[in-house]
C-alpha cells in the first residue's frame, strides 16, 4: 500500500476513488498520513441486473440492502479526513434505494458531497461524474451554466499501450471551472506471476482453464503488477503537474510560473532551475530568480539566459524544471516534480551543403535481379522485383540485415483491438508486403550520384507507392517515399518504412523526444534531448504483447555495435522511430511476453508518424482525428548514413547533406467544366492519366485546360531534369465536382462540431451532427442539398461518423427533386447497417435531379441525434 501511495504521489496523482467497495482499514490512515484524497465508494453494484425496470435500485425490498452497506461504510470510515466525497455505488442503476442512501449520507454527515454516476444530474447526486465521456461533451456540459461540478468518475481507459489525448483532457478541464479532474482507470494491471519452461510471465483470464474468462481485460493499469510503471504514467505524472511554466517572451527570457497547488506555496518547497540546450547539449544554466508564487498564484520571472552565437542548423531548448528543496515524506529533496520546455526563437543559420562533385564516382552494374551502384566504400543493392534497398554494405560491413521496405501496419494494441482494427483497418496488414513492382528507373546526373526509383501498386485499392534512392559516393543514401491512396480507405495504422539491422547493432542513440516511448497523442512528457540505451531495455513489454517502443520527432537515430560501426537515419525533418529485438509478426502473434522470440537482427523502424494510441476506452473509441492518419496523400524523407568505427553518432549527424531538389506536387482543379493543371516549379512537365495508373514521363503531356474525362480518376506527376519527381496528384472527379454543392437546408446542427458542410466535403474525419448539447430534438432529421445543376445518379451513398459509433442512421429515406421543393416520392427507403463502413444504396432505376434530400427516421440505438460524415451519390455507369 505505502509503495502505491509514494508510486502515485511521485508521479502528481492526488486522489483514489475506492472502486467498488470500501478498500482495507489499513488503506485510509496512510492515506491520512501521506496526503490522498480519497472517493469512498460503497459495496454495491448490480450491474448484472441493467440499469432498468429490473435494476435493484428501482425495488424497495431492496431498499435496507443498500442503506446498510452505505451505512456501515460511512460509519467505519466518517473520521478520515483523507476523505472528501462518498459514492453511492457503481454501475447499478439508479432509483429511489439510491435516494434514499444520499439522504441518509447527506443527514448524518453533511460535511461531504455525496456522488453517484447513474444519477446522472438528479438531484441526490451533488457531483455530476460521467464515466468516459468525450471531451466534447464535458465541455458542453461546463458551457450549459451547469449547477454542479462535473468529476470523470473514470476515464483514460488505461488498458496497455493507451492513456493518448489526456493533454487534451486536462487543457479543457482546466479551462472550466464547472471542469474538476477525473479518475484514470485504472491503478494497476491485474495480473499473476507465472512461470513456463522457467520462463516468467504475467497471466490473465483464460491462463488456469478458466471458462468464461475476460481475456487480459483487467490489465488496465498505470502500472504492472510488479509496479514497473507502463509509460503511461509518465504522461499522468507531466500533464498532473501542479507547476506550470509558461513563454511569456522568450526573445527577453520572461517565462510565467502558475502555480496550481490549493494549498501550498513554492517558496521554501521546491526549487527552479534552468538550462540552455543546443541541439541535446547543455551550454549554460542556473537558477530560476525569485520569489516562486503562492498557491494558487502565478508570476513572471526573468530567465537570465543570454543568445549565444548560434551554430549553423542547431536548435535551441530551454528547459525549466522544480525539483523538492528539502526531504518530503513520499520522496526525497532534488526529487523533480514538474518541469517545462521550450524551443528558443532564434533562427540559426542554415547548415552547409554537402558538394556532391567533390565525392568519390560511383558504378552502376544492373543485372535482371537488382541494381548495384558501388565504389572503392559503399555498396548499394536495390531489388528489381521488390523495389528496396536490399543490401548497404560501407567498407566491407554489410549495415542491413533485412531490406527496406513499406510498413503501414502495426502489432494492435489494446485499444486497437477493441475498435475493431483488424477488421477495419485489416488492408493494411500485407499493403506493403504484397506491393507489386511495376517501374524501376536508374539515372546518373553526376559522376558521383546515381538515383533509383522504383514504383509499386499496393494491393489497397490500387494505392501508388514510390521510392526514390540518391545514392552519394561519400555512402550517404536519400530515400524518398510517397504515397498517393487509389480510392476509398480507411486510416493507417502507420505511414513508413520498416528493415533490420545486423543483432550486433544493439545500442540505439537519439536526439529526439525521450528518454521513455512516445506517440503522436502521448508525447508531453517526452522532452525533446539526446538519448541512448540497449535496444532490448528501450522496448517496453506490455502483460499483452503489443506496439511499443516509438519515439517521436526524432532529428537522427544510430544504431551501432560494441566498436561503435553502424547505421544513422537523419531525418529530414523528423522522424517517428523504434527498434525491437524481435520481428513486428512476432510481436503481433504473441499473447504473453514469453512467447515473444528473440530474433537474430534488430528490427527498425523508420516512418514518418503512426496514428495515436487513443484512449477513451478500450471496447471501441478510436483515436481522436487529431491524432489519425486518415488515407490521403503522404510524403517524407530521410538519409541513412553509415557510421564507421569509433565514430560519434553527433558528430555524424552534424555532417552536411547534399539535398537534392525535388519538383512541387500538381495542384488539379475543375474549372468550367474543364481540368487545369498546374505546378509551382518552372519548365517542370505535367504528365497524367486518366485509367488509374501511375504517370511515368511517357504519360500524356498536360499542355492546356482539358475537357473532364470520362474516367472518375486523373493522377498527375510532373517531372524536370536533375531534380526529384513530384508526387503524385490524385483528383477524384466526383469530388471535384461536388465542390460545388452545397447544403440549402438541414433541421438542426451542434455548433462549433457538426457543421452540416461537413457531410458533403470530401473528408471522412468530418461529420454533420444534430443538435445534442442544447437539448436534444429527436427524429426524423433532414439534409438537403443542392448539386448545382441537374445530375444523373443511380442511388447514393452514406459514410458515418468514424470515430465513434454515435448517431449511425437507422431508418432512412431518400428523395430527389428539380426545383428544392417539389420532392415527389420517396425513391429509396430501408435500414443502415450498424457499422462504420460506407454503405451504398442503389435506386430501382436511375434519376436526374438538382437537388437530393436525406432523412434520417431513426438511429441505430435508438439515440435521439444524426451523424453523416460523407453523402454521395452514385454515378450512373
Amino acid at each position: 500500500m505505502i509503495e502505491d501511495i509514494l508510486l502515485m504521489k511521485r508521479h502528481n496523482i492526488n486522489t483514489v476513488r475506492t472502486a467498488h467497495y470500501a478498500n482495507d482499514p489499513r488503506w485510509f490512515p496512510l492515506c491520512n498520513r501521506y496526503g490522498l484524497y480519497l472517493i469512498g465508494e460503497a459495496n454495491i453494484e448490480s450491474h448484472g441486473m441493467g440499469y432498468g425496470e429490473r435494476s435493484l435500485a428501482k425495488d424497495p425490498t431492496w431498499k435496507e440492502a443498500h442503506l446498510d452497506r452505505t451505512i456501515r461504510m460511512v460509519e467505519r470510515d466518517k473520521n478520515h479526513p483523507s476523505i472528501i466525497i462518498w459514492s453511492l455505488g457503481n454501475e447499478a442503476g439508479d432509483g429511489v434505494n439510491f435516494e434514499a442512501t444520499s439522504a441518509w449520507i447527506h443527514e448524518n454527515d453533511p460535511t461531504r458531497p455525496v456522488h453517484y454516476e447513474r444519477a446522472g444530474r438528479q438531484p441526490h447526486t451533488d457531483i455530476v461524474c460521467p464515466m468516459y465521456s468525450s471531451i466534447e461533451s464535458i465541455v458542453a456540459y461546463a458551457k450549459s451554466n451547469p449547477d454542479r461540478p462535473l468529476i470523470l468518475c473514470e476515464y483514460a481507459h488505461a488498458m496497455g499501450n493507451s492513456v493518448g489525448n489526456l493533454q487534451d483532457y486536462c487543457d479543457a478541464i482546466e479551462a472550466y471551472p464547472a471542469l474538476q479532474g477525473g479518475s484514470i482507470w485504472d491503478w494497476v494491471d491485474q495480473g499473476l506471476r507465472k512461470f513456463e519452461d522457467g520462463k516468467m510471465f504475467w497471466a490473465y483470464g483464460g491462463d488456469y482453464g478458466d471458462v468464461p474468462n475476460d481475456d487480459n481485460f483487467c490489465c488496465n493499469g498505470l502500472v504492472q503488477p510488479d509496479r514497473t510503471p507502463n509509460p503511461s504514467l509518465y504522461e499522468v505524472k507531466k500533464v498532473y503537474q501542479y507547476i506550470k511554466a509558461e513563454p511569456v517572451d522568450l526573445t527577453a527570457g520572461t517565462i510565467r510560473i502558475r502555480n496550481k497547488y490549493a494549498f501550498q506555496d513554492l517558496a521554501g518547497f521546491v526549487e527552479g532551475r534552468w538550462e540552455l540546450c543546443e541541439d541535446g547539449n547543455v551550454i549554460a544554466k542556473g537558477t530560476l530568480p525569485g520569489p516562486l508564487p503562492a498557491a494558487g498564484a502565478d508570476t513572471v520571472v526573468t530567465v537570465p539566459v543570454t543568445k549565444p552565437s548560434l551554430r549553423p542548423g542547431s536548435e535551441y531548448w530551454l528547459k525549466v524544471t522544480f525539483a523538492l528543496a528539502a526531504d518530503q515524506l513520499w520522496a526525497p529533496k532534488g526529487y523533480v516534480v514538474a518541469w517545462d520546455q521550450f524551443k528558443m526563437p532564434w533562427e540559426a543559420p542554415a547548415p552547409a551543403q554537402a558538394d556532391a562533385a567533390a565525392m568519390p564516382a560511383l558504378n552502376v552494374v544492373e543485372p535482371a535481379e537488382a541494381i548495384r551502384v558501388f565504389n572503392g566504400d559503399v555498396s548499394v543493392t536495390v531489388g528489381r522485383a521488390s523495389g528496396a534497398i536490399e543490401s548497404l554494405r560501407y567498407k566491407g560491413a554489410e549495415l542491413l540485415a533485412r531490406p527496406l521496405v513499406p510498413n503501414f501496419w502495426r502489432a494492435l494494441t489494446d485499444n486497437d483491438d477493441g475498435n475493431r482494427a483488424i477488421q477495419r483497418l485489416g488492408v493494411w496488414k500485407n499493403a506493403g508486403p504484397r506491393r507489386q513492382v511495376h517501374t524501376v528507373r536508374v539515372e546518373q546526373p553526376a559522376a558521383s550520384v546515381v538515383r533509383i526509383t522504383t514504383e509499386a501498386t499496393l494491393p489497397a485499392a490500387d494505392s501508388d507507392w514510390r521510392n526514390t534512392y540518391t545514392i552519394y559516393g561519400n555512402g550517404d543514401v536519400l530515400v524518398e517515399a510517397s504515397f498517393a491512396p487509389g480510392g476509398a480507405l480507411p486510416e493507417l495504422p502507420r505511414f513508413g518504412m520498416q528493415a533490420a539491422v545486423p543483432k550486433a547493432m544493439d545500442s540505439m542513440t537519439w536526439y529526439g523526444r525521450g528518454p521513455h516511448e512516445n506517440y503522436w497523442d502521448r508525447k508531453t512528457s517526452a522532452a525533446v534531448g539526446y538519448y541512448s540505451g540497449k535496444v532490448e531495455d528501450l522496448d517496453h513489454d506490455y502483460v499483452k504483447p503489443q506496439e511499443n517502443a516509438n519515439r517521436c520527432d526524432v532529428r537522427w537515430v544510430a544504431w551501432t555495435d560494441g566498436a561503435g560501426r553502424g547505421l544513422m537515419a537523419v531525418g529530414m525533418p523528423l522522424l517517428s522511430i523504434s527498434a525491437w529485438p524481435y520481428t513486428q509478426e512476432a510481436l503481433d502473434a504473441a499473447m504473453h511476453i514469453h512467447e515473444l522470440p528473440r530474433s537474430d537482427f534488430v528490427t527498425i523502424n523508420l516512418d514518418l508518424k503512426q496514428t495515436g494510441v487513443g484512449g477513451d476506452n478500450s471496447w471501441g473509441a478510436r483515436p481522436h482525428k487529431q491524432y489519425t492518419l486518415f488515407a490521403r496523400d503522404y510524403a517524407y524523407m530521410f538519409c541513412l548514413r553509415p557510421i564507421t568505427s569509433g565514430g560519434d553518432p553527433e558528430a555524424v549527424a552534424r555532417r552536411p547533406l547534399a539535398v537534392p531538389k525535388q519538383v512541387k506536387p500538381v495542384r488539379i482543379a475543375h474549372e468550367n467544366d474543364r481540368i487545369v493543371m498546374t505546378c509551382e516549379t518552372l519548365g517542370a512537365d505535367i504528365r497524367y492519366t486518366v485509367d488509374g495508373s501511375t504517370p511515368t514521363p511517357d504519360s500524356p503531356l498536360y499542355t492546356q485546360p482539358m475537357p473532364v474525362p470520362a474516367g472518375r480518376v486523373v493522377k498527375a506527376r510532373a517531372f524536370a531534369e536533375g531534380m526529384i519527381d513530384s508526387v503524385i496528384t490524385v483528383a477524384d472527379l466526383a469530388q471535384i465536382a461536388k465542390s460545388a454543392w452545397k447544403v440549402v437546408h438541414v433541421d438542426c446542427f451542434e455548433p462549433g462540431e457538426g457543421y452540416a458542410e461537413h457531410a458533403i466535403d470530401g473528408k471522412p474525419d468530418t461529420f454533420w451532427h444534430t443538435t445534442w448539447s442544447t437539448g436534444r430534438p429527436g427524429h426524423p432529421h433532414e439534409i438537403q442539398v443542392d448539386l448545382g445543376k441537374p445530375t444523373s445518379m443511380s442511388g447514393f451513398s452514406y459514410l458515418p461518423r468514424q470515430d465513434m459509433a454515435n448517431g449511425r442512421i437507422g431508418r432512412y429515406e431518400f428523395y430527389v427533386s428539380n426545383d428544392g421543393k417539389d420532392w415527389g416520392r420517396v425513391v429509396a427507403t430501408g435500414r443502415f447497417r450498424n457499422t462504420s463502413a460506407l454503405q451504398k444504396v442503389t435506386f430501382d432505376k436511375p434519376a436526374t435531379a438538382r437537388f437530393i434530400r436525406l432523412v434520417a427516421l431513426s438511429e441505430v440505438v435508438g439515440q435521439p441525434y444524426t451523424t453523416v460524415a460523407e453523402l454521395d451519390i452514385l454515378p450512373v455507369e
